[in-house]
């Protein structure tokens, strides 16, 4: 019997115009929170840079 082994690996970057620093120091841990939310829910793995 074969057996099949699937991996799908996306690597997805976003940025804002121009790269101008709008995430402010304040709100980046709420941002960083919910994209680990919408993970666990997804049950996805997140690598932040």
């Amino acid at each position: 019997m074969a057996h099949t082994f699937s991996n799908l690996l996306y690597h997805i970057v976003w940025s804002t115009k121009d790269r101008e620093p709008l995430l402010k120091k304040e709100i980046k841990p709420r941002i960083y929170s919910y994209m680990r939310t919408i993970r666990n829910k997804e049950g996805a793995n997140l690598l932040f840079n």
